[in-house]
């Protein structure tokens, strides 16, 4: 899909019958950006965002090898890894039921030690992807 088909953050915003907001975060990169500026994510399937800036998806672009398979290195598991702690940093918590704590506790090892248990960063980021989809969706 070319980039003049992406649908952007301005699209989200009109479907919602929200009002579109001056300047938006990037998912990926945290940069407050024109929404226009925010697309859509389709065909890259190792950004792990739905939406990202343009300085992102030429970023990603260029991060994939001639057989159009990401080259994934050890800082990219690394952040992925510290994004999902982040979405559930939220279990730990005093006020969280303890139950809900216990039940994390596993998952959070996982991603603690993922840089331990595989050898190869693709190995490792698509165990990231499978606890992603398996827990976090």
């Amino acid at each position: 899909m070319a980039t003049e088909d992406r649908k952007t953050m301005v699209d989200y915003y009109k479907e919602r019958n929200q009002i579109v907001p001056a300047l938006v975060a990037c998912p990926v990169c945290s940069v407050q950006r024109p929404p226009f500026a925010i697309a859509a994510i389709t065909d890259l399937p190792h950004i792990p965002q739905d939406f990202s800036c343009g300085n992102c998806i030429e970023d990603a672009k260029r991060a994939l090898t001639p057989t159009g398979q990401p080259t994934l290195t050890w800082d990219d598991v690394r952040s992925f890894r510290s994004l999902l702690l982040a979405r559930c940093d939220w279990t730990q918590t005093m006020d969280v039921a303890e139950s809900v704590r216990v039940e994390w506790a596993p998952t959070r090892a996982i991603l603690r030690d993922i840089t331990d248990t595989h050898k190869d960063p693709a190995e490792a980021y698509a165990a990231l992807k499978q606890l992603e989809l398996d827990k976090f969706a």
